[in-house]
């Protein structure tokens, strides 16, 4: 039997425009979706909904990091949310071909969590605008 090819996730990185995001403590990742348009008529076949694609969407990454406001990446996110600017991104995976996800994105939301008996963390979510793009 050959053996498996699987890598581990352990190491993936994220750049905000161009600056690494500091302290990342969750996985990251995103789904795709297409929306399904309804074109069901009178007559369909045995009375069941019909449909077809239609526009597709990036969908959105949730970054969770521990607080650390002096790094370049997060001070980055802050800026960018409250200027409402869009940006490039890339996960950079850390298989052996350091294959990458990238493109555009807004900041959706921040938050700032600092509970009294853990560390305080940062969730950062990204929402994709336009085509992601996947190099291997």
């Amino acid at each position: 039997m050959a053996a498996s090819n699987a890598e581990s996730g352990m190491g993936v990185t994220l750049t905000w425009d161009s600056d690494a995001v500091g302290e990342i403590t969750n996985d990251l990742g995103f789904q795709t979706t297409t929306e399904m348009i309804d074109v069901t008529k009178h007559g369909s076949d045995d009375d069941y909904t019909e449909y077809i694609p239609g526009l597709k969407d990036g969908g959105e990454i949730t970054v969770e990091m521990n607080l650390y406001l002096t790094d370049t990446g997060q001070a980055g996110l802050l800026t960018d949310y409250e200027a409402q600017s869009k940006k490039t991104y890339a996960i950079t995976l850390p298989n052996t071909e350091a294959s990458t996800i990238g493109g555009s994105a807004y900041i959706k939301s921040l938050s700032i969590i600092t509970p009294m008996k853990a560390q305080a963390k940062m969730v950062a979510v990204l929402k994709l605008t336009g085509k992601p793009t996947i190099t291997v």
